[in-house]
């Protein structure tokens, strides 16, 4: 957040970190389709973001307590079972 509003801190290498990540992730995501495993409804793009967001998410809670760490494991685990394919 504070990478928003310090111009500085936005010129920092971290500040890039989650984009570079989507991208990275979204070309396995892609790959994982290709192969068969994925979806092939499911947008790598879109899930990308989603399973960083939803990552973020859990491990926030995890670190202020709301979640234990086994909880928010179980509900990545949920998500990622219905995005990739059952052979």
């Amino acid at each position: 957040m504070l990478a928003m509003t310090d111009p500085e801190l936005a010129a920092e290498p971290l500040a890039e970190g989650p984009e570079r990540l989507e991208g990275r992730l979204a070309d396995l995501l892609r790959q994982a389709q290709t192969d068969g495993a994925l979806d092939p409804q499911a947008d790598p793009s879109v899930e990308s973001v989603r399973l960083l967001a939803l990552s973020h998410g859990l491990g926030t809670s995890v670190l202020v307590g709301h979640r234990t760490p086994e909880s928010a494991m179980k509900v990545l685990g949920y998500h990622l079972e219905r995005l990739f394919c059952r052979t």
